[in-house]
């Protein structure tokens, strides 16, 4: 039998991970055109129902509740946890360097 090579994946050339980079950048500006239709289609219809007062205050409401909840996960982290790092049972290395008086 004769010894076969490994098969190696070869580095991508400039010239493919240039294509590769306009092709995502293209399918990325679909999406936000699709977004904005979305968005401009929802806008039309919350018109049309006339619920822009009740809308905004339901968004205001939800956003409020929602920073509460951020803000009291970012209080949890900062009161749990050691602030130390990763020093657990090291000491510093400075036994017996004063003197006792």
């Amino acid at each position: 039998m004769a010894n076969k090579k490994p098969s190696v994946k070869k580095k991508p050339t400039i010239k493919e991970m240039a294509s590769v980079v306009i092709t995502i950048n293209d399918k990325l500006h679909e999406m936000i055109g699709v977004v904005n239709q979305l968005d401009r289609v929802l806008g039309m219809y919350i018109s049309m129902k006339g619920d822009n007062d009740e809308l905004n205050k339901f968004i205001t409401e939800e956003m409020d509740k929602a920073k509460e909840r951020y803000d009291a996960e970012q209080n949890e982290k900062a009161d749990s946890g050691d602030i130390s790092g990763d020093t657990d049972g090291e000491g510093s290395g400075t036994e017996g360097v004063r003197e006792e008086k």
